[in-house]
């Protein structure tokens, strides 16, 4: 599933690709997720490695999305959470339907541990519930998502991008 969204003007529609910033310090993940989102059909439109670098970024580049690291440089504690709150309180990052409204409380807590970048097993750990029991919750959330096993994309990162708000929406049923 392409991450495309539909924009309408007066006289035609036409696909819109979903463009993103990236705060992270970790040239190795960095290398990873651009990879990750623009084989899903995002365009990485900068990164950044620090907070403040990356509020520069967001306010130059006007992404639709901003995927950021918790702990950033300099002190790698709560940079990256400070950064994305100012982001999300001064700038101007498009919304839209939640598409989230179809989940279960037991699915949207899965899904904000998968955001945190949890195993399933961990997961299970942390709700005390079984791996079996995860994976049945993950299947629902990609099955209430519209992301399909045949869709093009890693499923578990489209599925944490609409989470966070970022992601295409999904098809209508």
């Amino acid at each position: 599933m392409p991450a495309l969204q539909w924009r309408c003007a007066p006289s035609s529609v036409e696909p819109v690709t979903l463009r993103v910033v990236i705060g992270e310090d970790s040239v190795l993940l960095v290398a990873g997720l651009t990879k990750l989102l623009e084989s899903s059909g995002f365009e990485v439109a900068a990164t950044a490695g620090d907070a403040t670098a990356l509020i520069a970024a967001v306010e130059r580049e006007r992404p639709d999305v901003v995927i950021a690291d918790v702990r950033m440089p300099p002190t790698h504690t709560d940079e990256g959470i400070r950064a994305a709150l100012v982001i999300r309180g001064q700038l101007l990052l498009r919304r839209g339907p939640d598409p989230l409204a179809a989940l279960t409380q037991r699915e949207r807590d899965v899904l904000a541990l998968m955001a945190e970048g949890r195993s399933n097993t961990e997961i299970a750990g942390a709700l005390v519930i079984t791996d079996s029991a995860v994976s049945k919750h993950i299947n629902s959330i990609f099955a209430k998502l519209g992301l399909h096993p045949g869709d093009t994309g890693h499923r578990r990162v489209l599925a944490v991008l609409r989470y966070l708000g970022a992601g295409p929406a999904a098809p209508a049923v």
